[in-house]
């Protein structure tokens, strides 16, 4: 199955990269996160249902499915490709977040 990642999707990684590398300091740590997301995520071609549904995870009738990669969490929807929604820090308040795209 192909995997694609929409443009928010592109834009909270580069906002984590550039977070870790720039204001922490550390882009090797930022580096080794993103391969990290990047490899948690091409796992969803092999298996795009490892994730759990949102409606399961939020209680609220959402489509899609969250997995957590490290301390981010990976929203996607699987169709004829999976689709990486958004990649979200688990420790903001991410649930008010899910469903607001």
């Amino acid at each position: 199955m192909r995997l694609r990642y929409t443009p928010q999707a592109i834009l909270d990684l580069e906002d984590i990269s550039d977070y870790i590398s720039l204001k922490l300091l550390n882009p090797q740590a930022a580096e080794n996160i993103i391969r990290s997301i990047a490899k948690d995520a091409a796992a969803l071609k092999e298996r795009p249902y490892l994730g759990v549904e949102l409606r399961k995870k939020t209680g609220r009738d959402i489509d899609g499915r969250a997995l957590i990669s490290g301390q981010y969490m990976l929203i996607y929807e699987v169709g004829d490709e999976v689709s990486i929604l958004r990649v979200l820090d688990t420790r903001v308040d991410y649930l008010r977040m899910i469903g607001t795209w």
